[in-house]
């Protein structure tokens, strides 16, 4: 039996990406194996965001390379966003390398690798349509697993934030066509799925491309008939299009969480614009105070970056005040990185690297405070917990709340037996740090979300 290894980098748009690749794969009678050193072809899926994910990437492929020596190994794929920044020099500098892939071939994996291990073969690839590549039932491999499934929406990007390089890697936003988006989620919450967590690059973009208009709204209230979905979570919902049809949609929901990750970057207006934002302080401010008041306990998560070319002290310290003002739930600050072919890696008064590493410490040390404050004002409550790890001989559960987002959040940690992975069960927290909580299994007239749904194959 053929087998195919995956190496996943980078964000959750990359997993989805691997889970279709591997899906097809599997579809062409490939056979998925975990370690290098057992897989006749590799594919590691890149990331090239940041100069520190190239050099990952990099790694990562001479580890996996050494298998060629060491292993059975006989071909290696390169595919994502390194592939995209740098196809001819992957193939002149990496002899070690068999092909690349950027983010708009996916579904030419089949083809790719049959040509490396089957050359006689046959395969037809499929275009660069996103309704076809990720459409339902073009991912029965899920590495996260079936319970909390990224559904992507949308992909590339129409934005033109000048820290960035993903519209040049991913191309213009390509939004999935709603029917088709909630196709998919029936077939994953058939097959087990509770809990569909939206991602793309701009979230609240979607359907712009397709239907004149921002339409994620239009979209949600679609999900919301999906049976057997139990929760809808939003990632990397921009702040640019938050309007009202969008507010209400969310606050309104029994399915979407109260929970949205909304990336602000900084707050200084001069740094917005700098950074070519489509928003700035006043705006942003009115979303947040929105928000809290219409989606009552909502959890808020957001990125910084720091010292962004041109970002002065007082401009820092704006950011701060406004910090503790927000008192978002999650936060990830990164100090600027100068990405060569980003607009912003030109712009006048950079600021040094050392400075911008310290402003990142001192937004991680108001972070810390205000987390551990956010998560101690749980404890006394009772919350509906999705357990993803049942525990057992004498260890917690693990699970989340609608507070916490898979993978990049904390988790609730549950006393008590008998629970079930893709379970809902009402948790007494009783405990708090900055970044997990600690419960105990509780009767609560919490809605019963553990009802049977039909497994379809």
């Amino acid at each position: 039996m053929t087998k195919i290894a995956f190496i996943t980098l980078g964000c959750p748009k990359n997993q989805v990406d691997s889970e279709v690749m591997l899906s097809r794969l599997d579809e062409a009678g490939y056979r998925t194996a975990l370690d290098p050193a057992e897989a006749d072809a590799a594919v590691v899926n890149t990331c090239a965001f940041l100069e520190s994910a190239v050099q990952e990437s990099i790694e990562t492929i001479l580890d996996v390379a050494r298998h060629k020596k060491t292993g059975r190994l006989r071909a290696l794929v390169v595919a994502g966003c390194l592939s995209d920044r740098y196809r001819d020099t992957l193939m002149a500098e990496l002899p070690e390398v068999d092909a690349v892939m950027g983010t708009r071939e996916v579904g030419r994996v089949v083809e790719v690798v049959n040509g490396l291990l089957a050359p006689g073969k046959a395969f037809r690839s499929t275009a660069d349509d996103v309704d076809l590549v990720y459409g339902a039932g073009s991912r029965k491999v899920l590495a996260t697993g079936p319970v909390s499934p990224y559904l992507k929406i949308a992909e590339g990007c129409d934005a033109a934030c000048t820290f960035c390089i993903i519209p040049q890697l991913r191309g213009a936003q390509r939004s999935r066509r709603v029917e088709n988006v909630v196709e998919e989620a029936r077939v994953l919450a058939a097959n087990g799925a509770r809990e569909a967590v939206l991602v793309a690059q701009d979230l609240t973009a979607y359907g712009s491309d397709l239907y004149g208009k921002p339409s994620l709204a239009r979209l949600l209230r679609a999900l919301e008939e999906v049976e057997g979905l139990a929760w809808i979570r939003l990632m990397y919902a921009n702040p640019f299009y938050w309007d009202e049809e969008l507010i209400e949609a969310v606050a309104g929901s029994s399915k979407v969480v109260p929970y949205a990750d909304m990336p602000i970057q900084h707050i200084s207006d001069p740094i917005l614009k700098r950074m070519g934002r489509r928003t700035g302080k006043a705006v942003i401010t009115r979303l947040v105070e929105t928000l809290r008041r219409r989606v009552p306990g909502i959890a808020l998560r957001t990125n910084v970056i720091v010292g962004f070319p041109g970002e002065t002290e007082a401009h820092f310290e704006e950011l701060l005040e406004f910090l503790s003002w927000a008192r978002f739930d999650k936060l990830v600050a990164f100090p600027f990185s100068p990405e060569d072919v980003a607009p912003a890696v030109r712009l006048p008064d950079p600021v040094p690297p050392e400075t911008a590493r310290e402003r990142r410490d001192r937004v991680l040390a108001l972070q810390g405070s205000v987390s551990l404050s956010v998560n101690r004002e749980q404890v006394g409550r009772t919350l509906e917990v999705l357990i993803e790890d049942p525990g057992g001989d004498g260890s917690p559960a693990r699970g989340r709340s609608a507070r916490e987002a898979p993978e990049v959040d904390g988790c609730v940690r549950v006393a008590g037996t008998g629970m079930e992975t893709g379970a809902f069960y009402p948790v007494m927290i009783t405990g708090a740090d900055a970044y997990d909580l600690v419960g105990v299994r509780a009767p609560s007239p919490l809605p019963d979300r553990n009802e049977p749904v039909e497994v379809v194959v």
